[in-house]
């Protein structure tokens, strides 16, 4: 192939330019082609040899921004925008209107958008890899730091510090919040309907990542104080957390914030405080999922607040289980109804039902009389009565007594059918 000349390469490459900026703001079907010129437009620019590399440094800057945001691909866009920010470094190379892009510094805008991509890379290494996320949050830091950057540096620290607690590091993690906080300064007012009419898209993004930096700086220094042993800390973080998520009107954020709260409470063993904040997180996700404004993420914290909240609900009854199962190791028919019905059709064994005189069942639980008219006196019994007493009084081989001879019956509703324990069956008179 013929070696274009250079004027010709620069001519090609803010062509190749051009028309994928196009192409890069129609829908996703066109995407395909977009990629095709910014990559015709690298190559043009690497061909374009009088310039320096501007013409290189501006097409990797764009075709790393497409990878970014439209493709989503934080490895393929971070090796080219540190491409664009080390061909631009030391340079006060601007962007016109000849290369289909205006940018009043190469480098100042390739290093921004090297944070990102950097920040998104963060992300993705974190869960398989939260060494290597820590070493990538410290680039991160040290390339914003003192560059009056304060967004981007906040978000750098508020990294380092989750990347830190991942890896197992509380107090380094706790050390990084630190420097947040203070570089963060106090937390502004929340949002007015008012004011939010008059600000641009840009100002408005920039206080909701703001707030959402907030609230996930204090999830993070509960998580910490957590690892620590500290559980009063841990809850004055989470509770602060769910504070501010409510105050700036972050939904998704006061849900987790009532589920965080609820995990720590069921673990203190405070299982009625757990149950509520799981109920209240639990109404939360599922009005997000009967709206269809969710995702996967929704719909398994939905599954696992409900799960939580079904053991809280469980633990807080625990005592009442436990006595129901240890009056079954006697025998003792009513406590075995009470499990049978919570088995067949649930009904709650911590509310003892009440059945209605003349029934079969009525004298399960001791309540009026039996069908013979004797009542409850047959399961009053002394164990010396049971035994013998005033009619027995002989020896233990001894024909036991009338009364004895009445307990088969009464054990039969051990082998009584499930469909015989329906609440209809049991509300019924015979």
């Amino acid at each position: 192939m013929a070696q274009i000349g250079t004027g010709q390469a620069g001519f090609d490459c803010g062509a190749y330019l051009q028309v994928g900026l196009f192409f890069m703001q129609k829908p996703a079907t066109w995407w395909w082609l977009a990629e095709q010129l910014l990559l015709q437009a690298v190559a043009a620019g690497r061909r374009c040899k009088t310039d320096g590399g501007r013409r290189e440094a501006i097409a990797r800057y764009v075709y790393g921004s497409f990878l970014l945001d439209q493709l989503e691909d934080a490895p393929s866009a971070h090796k080219q925008l540190e491409a664009a920010r080390r061909l631009s470094a030391g340079r006060d190379w601007v962007s016109e209107r000849d290369m289909g892009i205006e940018l009043d510094s190469v480098f100042a805008a390739a290093s921004l958008r090297l944070h990102d991509a950097t920040v998104a890379l963060i992300k993705q290494t974190r869960p398989n890899d939260p060494r290597g996320a820590v070493r990538l949050s410290k680039v991160a830091v040290r390339r914003v730091k003192g560059r009056g950057w304060r967004r981007q540096e906040c978000e750098a620290l508020l990294e380092l510090a989750v990347s830190l607690e991942v890896w197992g590091d509380p107090r380094e993690a706790l050390s990084a919040l630190h420097r947040y906080a203070s570089l963060a300064g106090p937390a502004p007012p929340p949002p007015q309907p008012e004011r939010q009419a008059s600000t641009t898209r840009p100002e408005v993004a920039d206080a909701e990542a703001d707030a959402a930096g907030r609230c996930t700086a204090s999830l993070i220094a509960a998580i910490c104080h957590l690892r620590l042993g500290n559980a009063k800390l841990t809850e004055t973080w989470l509770e602060r957390f769910l504070e501010d998520a409510t105050m700036y009107g972050l939904d998704e954020m006061v849900a987790a914030g009532h589920r965080y709260i609820g995990e720590f409470y069921l673990s203190q063993d405070y299982a009625t405080e757990a149950e509520q904040h799981l109920v209240q997180a639990f109404t939360l996700y599922y009005e997000e999922v009967a709206s269809g404004a969710h995702d996967a993420a929704t719909v398994g914290a939905l599954e696992q607040t409900r799960q939580l909240a079904g053991i809280a609900t469980a633990q807080e009854h625990l005592p009442e289980l436990q006595d129901t199962i240890l009056a079954c190791t006697g025998h003792r028919p009513p406590a075995l109804a009470l499990l049978l019905r919570w088995r067949d059709i649930r009904a709650p064994f911590w509310r003892p039902f009440r059945v209605p005189a003349g029934s079969k069942f009525h004298n399960l639980h001791g309540e009026g009389e039996g069908e013979d008219g004797s009542g409850d006196e047959e399961q009053g019994e002394s164990p010396e009565a049971a035994g013998g007493g005033e009619q027995g009084g002989g020896d233990e081989n001894e024909t036991p007594s009338t009364g004895d001879q009445e307990q088969p019956g009464d054990m039969e509703v051990m082998h009584v059918t499930t469909s015989q324990f329906s609440t209809e069956s049991l509300t019924n008179e015979d």
